[in-house]
């Protein structure tokens, strides 16, 4: 008589869910992504300046915004030796560049220089551009495709040849990262440099909503949730530069703060990647300045100095774009 009062259909269907999360329990790509419709209008810099000076390391980083045209994306990015290469949208994208340099007491100086093309209406990554020279030397241009993402990696064969220029570097890898955004429920393929771009364009994080996004690391994709975890008071002092001259902006304001979790999803990789964002590995989190969407904080960790928090040093302002 117990039997019969369960719905067997039903039953059926949360076995089939039960086994699945089972089979991928690192996975929780079984909740769903979000669907990012971004407001462009809502980014009111193009230049972010941070720096953090301690005594076990000194960290600055450039952040820039620029909006080529569909022709200009299209010449700069690499060509796709396999899978579909996403479109440029007719009205152009948008450009990031993230320009880094860590001195540390603890390991060799490193100096990066990122640039990443995307579709500013969902921050869908187009084309990205690596170079990072210092405790290891190499460039490499991604490519995403409908099918996964394609890189060419250029490197110094040798230590005379990590002295010329990255042009002439030979020993040269081409890789294709597959993957297939309908098994895994993802709606677009966010490249993990955007995310600075995401919580300073995103009205779902202002009503204390988070996002779910499937992210491209180094050579996988990771399950990122954006998590409000409230307001706290931080102080600021940085230059607000508009058209109208240079301003110091010191007060005490009301952050929000943006968590950031990421779990791996299921791939054709040997051994899992650590997830990373601008060198940060661990307990990454945002401190929005609710009244600009400036991100005036940075925190995380960043083995192996450890826990850093970049401060915002100067913000340069613009009017609306797009």
């Amino acid at each position: 008589m117990i039997m019969k009062k369960f719905n067997i259909p039903l039953l059926l269907v949360f076995l089939s869910i039960l086994t699945q999360w089972m089979a991928f329990p690192g996975s929780i790509s079984a909740q769903p992504y979000s669907h990012l419709s971004l407001d462009p209008k809502r980014i009111q810099w193009n230049y972010l300046l941070y720096e953090v000076k301690s005594t076990s390391a000194d960290v600055t980083t450039e952040v820039r915004l620029e909006f080529p045209t569909q022709a200009e994306a299209k010449a700069a990015m690499i060509e796709a030796r396999e899978g579909d290469p996403l479109p440029v949208p007719a009205a152009g994208c948008y450009k990031i560049t993230v320009n880094t340099s860590l001195d540390s007491a603890l390991r060799a100086p490193v100096k990066s220089v990122d640039h990443l093309w995307f579709d500013p209406q969902n921050a869908t990554a187009l084309g990205r551009e690596m170079l990072r020279q210092g405790d290891e030397d190499f460039k490499k241009l991604f490519r995403f495709t409908k099918q996964g993402v394609f890189r060419h990696q250029k490197e110094p064969k040798d230590k005379k040849e990590a002295s010329f220029e990255p042009d002439k570097w030979t020993k040269v890898i081409d890789r294709f990262y597959p993957y297939d955004t309908a098994k895994l429920g993802c709606p677009n393929i966010v490249d993990r440099l955007l995310l600075i771009y995401i919580v300073s364009a995103s009205e779902a994080l202002d009503n204390n909503q988070p996002l779910s996004l499937c992210v491209f690391g180094k050579r996988q994709l990771f399950s990122v949730k954006l998590r409000p975890a409230g307001s706290h008071s931080i102080k600021v002092d940085y230059i607000e530069q508009k058209d109208q001259g240079k301003d110091r902006r010191q007060a005490e304001i009301k952050a929000v703060r943006i968590d950031l979790e990421a779990k791996p999803l299921e791939s054709n990789l040997e051994s899992v990647e650590n997830f990373s964002f601008m060198g940060f590995l661990n307990n990454i989190s945002f401190s929005i300045d609710p009244e600009r969407n400036l991100p005036v904080e940075i925190r995380g960790e960043i083995p192996p100095v450890g826990s850093v928090t970049l401060k915002l040093k100067e913000a340069r302002l613009r009017k609306s774009h797009g």
